[in-house]
C-alpha cells in the first residue's frame, strides 16, 4: 500500500508523523504556497522515515492515481479533482464545528475521527470511525518522563513556586490575543506564563511575536511546539475557541474560557452558538467573559481545578476513544488498509450524490469570486460618479 500525506504547515505533518512512521517509504506532499516552506523547523521535511515532494496548488491533479491512499487533514486546493486515489480524512480537531464536519468531509472516501461523537456526525458523507487522538498515543510516556515538575521546570526555565498557565489562543478574529496579551502578561509576577501560539498566526499573523515580547512574554512558543510538554507543565490551560480546549480536556488539566461578545463573533471562521466550544463551555470549564474579570477568573478556575476536571470526564468520555490493544495510528492504518483492500463499505447511493455536488461547487466557487470581485469592481467607479452628482 502507497501513502501520501497531505500538508501545507507544520502542524499537519506533526500529526501525520505517527502514520508515516508505520508506513513503508511514504510520501510528504507538501502543497507549495510560496513561503510556507520557511514555517518547517529544520530537518523536519527531511527525514529518514518520508521523502518530502513540492506540489504547486495547480499541479495537484498529477498526483491522482500516483499512491493508493491519501491522508488529508483539510480540504486542500483542487481535491475535487483526485478521482482514483482514495482519500482519508484525519480528524485534527473539535472546535469550529462548521468547519470540522463541514461538507468537505464528503470528498473522503474515510473519515477517521477521535470519538464516537464526532464519527456518528460525519458518518452521512462517508463511512466514519473512531480511531482517537494521534497526537496524545505517547500521552503515557510524556506524564512518566515529566513526572518531576520541579525537574521539568529546571528544563522549561520556570519558577518552580509558581503555579503555571498554559495559554493556547486560536487565530485571527476569533481568538484572545490582543485582548488577553496585556492582562496575562501583568501575570507574570504571580504565575509561570506559557505563550503557545496557533499555527495560522505563524503563517497569517507573523506579528504576533513583536507583540508578544513588547509585552515582556518570558516564555514564547510558535505552533510547532511540543505541545504535550507544556502540558505537562501546566497548572491552568486558558484559551478561547480555539481546539487546543479539548487537547486540555484530555490532558485531564482545568481550563479557563475566554469568550468575550460570542454572538458577535457568529460568522467568524465559521463560528456559530452550536459549536461545542460554546454550547458545552460550563461542562467544559470555568468561563470569563470580560478581560477585567481575567485575574479573578484565573484564580478561581486554580482554586477549584479538580472540580472543573471532574465536571469535563462526561463530555471528555463522549469526545475521545481509545482502540483496545493499539495505539491510535495502528488504528488508522489498520483502516487505510481495509479500504485500499476493499473491506470498507462503499460509498452509498446518497453519499455519491452529496461528493458530486460538492465536486462542482468547488469547481464553481473560484469562478463566482472572479465574477463577483469583477462585479465589485465594476461598480466602484460607478458608485464614485453617482456620489459626486449634484441634484
Amino acid at each position: 500500500m502507497k501513502v501520501a500525506f497531505i500538508v501545507w504547515n507544520p502542524f499537519q505533518l506533526i500529526q501525520f508523523e505517527p502514520l508515516a512512521k508505520l508506513c513503508t517509504d511514504p510520501t510528504v506532499i507538501l502543497i507549495d504556497k510560496e513561503t510556507n516552506a520557511k514555517l518547517f523547523p529544520p530537518g523536519m521535511l527531511k527525514s529518514k522515515h518520508w521523502k518530502t515532494v513540492f506540489v504547486k496548488p495547480a499541479e495537484i491533479p498529477l498526483i491522482d492515481g500516483t499512491h493508493d491512499i491519501i491522508f488529508f487533514q483539510s480540504a486542500f486546493p483542487n481535491i475535487e479533482k483526485i478521482k482514483t486515489t482514495k482519500l482519508v480524512s484525519l480528524q485534527y480537531g473539535l472546535a469550529k464545528e462548521r468547519h470540522n464536519y463541514g461538507e468537505w468531509r464528503a470528498l473522503a472516501d474515510m473519515n477517521l475521527m477521535y470519538g464516537q461523537y464526532s464519527a456518528d456526525i460525519v458518518s452521512h458523507y462517508a463511512p466514519s470511525y473512531a480511531v482517537g487522538n494521534l497526537k496524545f498515543d505517547t500521552w503515557g510516556d510524556y506524564t512518566e518522563r515529566y513526572a518531576d515538575k520541579v525537574q521539568l521546570s529546571k528544563e522549561l526555565n520556570l519558577d518552580p513556586s509558581k503555579k503555571t498557565l498554559l495559554y493556547m489562543p486560536t487565530w485571527g478574529e476569533l481568538g484572545s490575543f490582543d485582548a488577553l496579551l496585556k492582562p496575562i502578561a501583568a501575570l507574570q509576577s504571580r504565575y509561570n506564563v506559557l505563550l503557545k501560539m496557533h499555527h495560522n498566526n505563524d503563517a497569517k499573523v507573523p506579528e504576533w511575536l513583536i507583540s508578544a515580547k513588547r509585552e515582556k512574554i518570558k516564555h514564547i512558543y510558535d505552533g510547532s511546539a511540543d505541545q504535550l510538554k507544556l502540558l505537562c507543565a501546566s497548572d491552568l490551560i486558558i484559551s478561547d475557541f480555539s481546539g487546543a480546549i479539548f487537547d486540555g480536556m484530555f490532558a485531564n488539566k482545568p481550563i479557563l474560557l475566554y469568550q468575550e461578545n460570542s454572538s458577535g463573533k457568529i460568522g467568524v471562521q465559521k463560528f456559530d452558538l452550536e459549536s461545542l466550544e460554546f454550547a458545552r463551555r460550563n461542562d467544559i470549564g470555568h468561563v470569563c467573559e470580560q478581560a477585567d474579570d481575567f485575574e479573578r477568573s484565573v484564580d478561581y478556575a486554580l482554586e477549584h481545578g479538580a472540580e472543573l476536571v471532574e465536571k469535563a470526564q462526561a463530555l471528555r468520555s463522549t469526545l475521545f476513544s481509545q482502540p483496545l490493544g493499539k495505539t491510535s495510528a495502528q488504528a488508522s492504518i489498520d483502516y487505510a488498509k481495509c479500504l485500499f483492500n476493499n473491506e470498507i463499505p462503499p460509498l452509498t447511493q446518497a453519499q455519491i450524490y452529496v461528493r458530486d455536488t460538492v465536486q462542482r461547487l468547488r469547481t464553481i466557487e473560484p469562478k463566482y469570486n472572479r465574477l463577483t470581485k469583477q462585479v465589485r469592481d465594476m461598480k466602484k467607479p460607478l458608485l464614485k460618479k453617482l456620489l459626486t452628482l449634484k441634484f
